[in-house]
């Protein structure tokens, strides 16, 4: 599963890593960190009415199972997003595919306009939280503002023992089924 909230860790972003940007669509206590940071993620790139639709299905999904709950966001997407609803996947075995690599630095260095959803391993083993990656921000439904893009931000997330790497990611980033183009250029917000 896939979608914890931020349990037993009740400490506060160190203000060196936030930015002025609305997490629009939190969390709460919930387990629905995947759907609301999508949400919230999209909101912030004009897909508003996508937004909305994950903001409302993520109690739909909260208790699946992290292949489940990865497949009906692939599926929302298509439906609701199509302008960038198609997904390249990376750090997951495929059947058929060479795997794509995405490391931690990649994410930081390479900034896109197009949000990317990483599962992040903690250096404990934990891979239970998901935020989503856009521009040079964070978007982490536990938290009221998006993080600045930094390995300090993503070492946060995982908690005292940091971040290891990237156990799967998700960037949405092609259009299905549609001639519109997603055209926004990539924010500068710290």
């Amino acid at each position: 599963m896939v979608g914890n909230a931020r349990v037993g860790n009740s400490e506060s972003v160190p203000t060196g890593l936030t930015t002025m940007v609305k997490v629009e669509y939190p969390q709460g206590d919930k387990n629905q960190c995947l759907f609301k940071a999508v949400a919230s993620a999209l909101h912030y790139c004009g897909q508003v009415e996508a937004a909305s639709y994950f903001s409302n299905a993520a109690p739909t999904v909260q208790y699946l199972p992290r292949d489940a709950t990865l497949k009906s966001l692939r599926d929302g997407m298509e439906k609701h997003a199509p302008v960038i609803g198609g997904v390249l996947i990376f750090n997951k075995k495929q059947k058929r595919r060479a795997t794509n690599r995405l490391s931690i630095e990649e994410i930081i260095q390479n900034k896109t306009m197009f949000p990317t959803v990483i599962i992040p391993r903690g250096n404990d083993g934990s891979a239970s939280h998901a935020v989503v990656v856009v521009d040079d921000i964070i978007f982490d439904a536990t938290q009221s503002y998006a993080l600045k893009l930094s390995r300090e931000s993503l070492d946060w997330i995982c908690g005292a023992c940091g971040m290891g790497d990237i156990a799967t990611a998700l960037r949405f980033e092609r259009p299905v089924k549609t001639k519109e183009r997603y055209t926004r250029t990539i924010q500068k917000n710290w």
